[in-house]
């Protein structure tokens, strides 16, 4: 083999993840419309209603139902609107999307990116897009109950834990 045909095969070798990664990777089209077809933004939309609920009941959780006053409400109610409103701007469309796209980048190929446009444009996909919000809410339904019987025993784990680190001392 001469010099020349072993440079040119290192040359191909050393070219040929960099030729292979351009074949496979996602292309930022295609993905865009993949967060287009799936409603990606409307559902970070809707997801801030759902942020609210959870801090709000994140807030009584941890006042462990201890009363407050009218005032001291005004004052919850306020850091809870201050919060979901820093969480908007941070995590708004604008700063997710490109975040987004590029985990779908470095995560899927092009081939099953189209795939899912495929099935996201059928009437099976517009249907999971559509009834995706129903599910999850009904989800979030679901858990509460078994979520709300195991704080007793995340309580106790807590309290036992606390123990110990004083013991420990």
């Amino acid at each position: 083999m001469t010099a020349r045909a072993i440079v040119i095969a290192c040359l191909v070798l050393l070219l040929q993840p960099q030729v292979h990664a351009q074949e496979t990777n996602a292309n930022e089209a295609s993905i865009r419309e993949l967060l287009l077809v799936t409603d990606a933004k409307q559902l970070l939309d809707r997801m801030w209603v759902q942020m609210d609920l959870i801090m709000e009941n994140s807030m009584k959780q941890a006042l462990s139902g201890q009363p407050v006053t009218p005032a001291q409400q005004v004052v919850l109610d306020d850091m809870r609107k201050q919060m979901g409103a820093l969480l908007k701007e941070e995590l708004a469309w604008e700063v997710f999307e490109p975040l987004m796209i590029d985990v779908y980048l470095n995560t899927f190929t092009e081939e099953e990116v189209q795939g899912m446009l495929q099935f996201y444009k059928s009437p099976a996909g517009r249907a999971v897009v559509t009834k995706m919000p129903a599910v999850m809410q009904a989800s979030m339904q679901a858990v509460q109950g078994p979520i709300a019987a195991m704080q007793p025993k995340l309580r106790k784990l807590q309290e036992d834990t606390v123990r110990k680190l004083m013991e420990a001392k």
